[in-house]
């Protein structure tokens, strides 16, 4: 299981990354435009959609390894996949928010920004990234014993 870790891996930065460009264009677009009540909220909740979009994005690619098989395979299997998938991502995250810190936070923050340049939008990015992908753990190894059994 640890050797589809790099495989992993780049499909997160993969989506990471396509997320990150759109962010910057959605984000520039709302600059340009004449908004009557533009607000720094409207900013993070950019990034915050696309955390979410980003992470069960992520999360169902790499957990699925595009093999049509996936969904067949025994529960035990999908939910290892799933914590290496968690695993890597969390790690992967830590990385760049430590690479962040001292190449792009290193300054006073001014403005709102886009991701990777503005540390508070960038920890919103990676705090909905990260809880997407635990959403989607529920979500792919969940077997319905989780149901509601309650007798009426």
């Amino acid at each position: 299981m640890l050797r589809s870790a790099p495989i992993v891996a780049l499909i997160i930065l993969g989506v990471l990354l396509v997320a990150d460009i759109v962010g910057v264009v959605a984000c520039f677009i709302l600059d340009v435009a004449p908004l009557r009540h533009r607000s720094t909220g409207l900013g993070y909740a950019v990034w915050f959609v696309l955390g979410v979009f980003a992470g069960v994005i992520a999360f169902s690619a790499a957990v699925d390894d595009g093999a049509p098989e996936a969904a067949r395979r025994p529960l035990s299997e999908r939910r290892s996949r799933a914590r290496l998938v968690i695993a890597v991502a969390l790690v992967l995250l830590i990385a760049l928010t430590a690479l962040f810190t001292g190449t792009f936070w290193s300054g006073a923050v001014e403005g709102l920004g886009v991701v990777p340049d503005h540390m508070p939008t960038t920890l919103v990015f990676f705090a909905s990234f990260l809880a997407a992908c635990a959403l989607g753990y529920h979500m792919h190894v969940d077997d319905g014993s989780a149901a509601s059994t309650s007798k009426r």
